[in-house]
């Protein structure tokens, strides 16, 4: 049996196998794909739906119609004055709960601005209606 030697003349190399390292450079970016990926929500309240579809029971509710027009308990709101009319809705109520309705037309970014709106006006809890 002919024995195998590493020498310079018999032309053999000492390579490193990187196979190995390629599969293992895979599964850390398979695990690193699926930890990162997390999703944030801005926590909400959500009432369950209703059958007759409105809120009762004397609570507020900010309505945002598709036209941009806002209505608080089918009251209209004139534009700037969001702020002011709730701080006086909210004036003499103990509970600081304020039911938002958004028209599905609207962009997001609508909603979350009438909501910081009323946290600047001393809401302290914010519910969506379902649609």
């Amino acid at each position: 049996m002919p024995r195998v030697s590493i020498a310079p003349e018999a032309d053999l190399s000492t390579d490193i196998n990187v196979l190995p390292l390629i599969d293992i450079l895979l599964v850390l970016i398979i695990i690193f794909l699926v930890a990162v990926k997390r999703e944030f929500y801005i926590p909400a309240q959500v009432p369950p739906p209703a059958s007759g579809g409105s809120v009762t029971g004397g609570q507020l509710v900010l309505q945002l119609r598709a036209d941009g027009s806002m209505t608080l308990n089918q009251q209209p709101i004139p534009a700037g004055q969001l702020e002011v009319q709730l701080r006086a809705a909210f004036a003499n109520r103990p509970a600081k709960l304020l039911f938002v309705d958004v028209a599905p037309e609207l962009y997001y970014q609508d909603a979350i601005t009438a909501t910081d709106v009323a946290r600047e006006a001393g809401v302290e809890v914010v519910a969506w209606v379902p649609h």
